[in-house]
């Protein structure tokens, strides 16, 4: 079984709520606690990510959790 983020980084998640897999498998995760969608290669790889709260370009808006 191959490693996934072999590459030295270590990477941590603060509340995942949603995974979602591109057209070129690229792999997407949104987070509730980090308030950050980040963006792997397939191999697991970080090639980017979203960081901060807000409705600013580039922040990540998390879903109310208490709306119906």
């Amino acid at each position: 079984m191959a490693a996934w983020s072999n590459a030295g980084d270590i990477v941590t998640f603060s509340g995942p709520n949603a995974i979602a897999i591109n057209s070129q498998d690229n792999v997407y995760v949104t987070e509730f606690g980090g308030y950050r969608a980040q963006k792997f290669t397939p191999a697991g790889v970080l090639l980017t990510q979203w960081v901060g709260s807000g409705a600013d370009p580039g922040a990540v808006q998390t879903p109310d959790q208490n709306s119906d």
